[in-house]
């Protein structure tokens, strides 16, 4: 799965972004869903909080 943050809020085609990975990187690697957010988001420390996106994620993946 791959969450993304489109960089000006332009619709993002799901086939074409896993056709385009897959184009590039071995396709077991390519993800099965491309969800969007609207932002990737901080910890406090200015890293990226990957608990957060993980909980999204899996949240996200129940109700597919």
């Amino acid at each position: 799965m791959a969450l993304i943050e489109p960089s000006h809020q332009a619709p993002i085609d799901e086939a074409e972004l896993i056709a385009h990975v897959k184009g590039r990187l071995a396709s077991y690697k390519a993800p099965k869903h491309v969800i969007t957010i609207p932002t990737i988001g901080r910890d406090t420390n200015g890293k990226v909080d990957y608990r957060r996106l993980k909980e999204e994620a899996a949240r996200r993946v129940e109700s597919i």
